[in-house]
């Protein structure tokens, strides 16, 4: 887990395929062509609007393909978010994107990944 300084991002919440809800995490889909090049690939804490979130970020490859930027909140419902734009402040890097043979393997991690958020961002 490594700390990640002054990367933050505003980008624009775009339709996604509805996989994070399927899988019991939705998430709000970033414009990949707003977040910043820099960025690595990977699962991250971040704050999005002041919300604790986890983030993914990379080449789907456990239920989809292609690049995606995603973020799951942790505090409420994504859709009790009216807004078009989020502010993105990355606070630490939880780990590698990685594919899982199932999606069971994915949901047990997703958990793992949420509680890992959890404490990096309520210290």
């Amino acid at each position: 887990m490594g700390v990640i300084n002054d990367i933050s991002f505003k980008a624009h919440i775009v339709k996604g395929e509805g996989k994070g809800t399927g899988l019991g995490t939705p998430t709000l889909n970033l414009d990949l062509s707003e977040v910043p090049s820099e960025l690595e690939d990977g699962i991250y804490a971040v704050y999005a609007d002041g919300m604790d979130c986890v983030m993914f970020y990379g080449e789907k490859g456990t239920v989809g393909k292609g690049r995606s930027c995603e973020v799951h909140l942790l505090e409420r419902s994504v859709i009790s978010v009216p807004r078009s734009v989020l502010k993105v402040e990355i606070v630490g890097k939880i780990r590698e994107v990685e594919k899982f043979e199932t999606e069971d393997l994915l949901k047990a991690q997703i958990t793992l990944d949420i509680e890992k958020a959890k404490n990096i961002l309520n210290k």
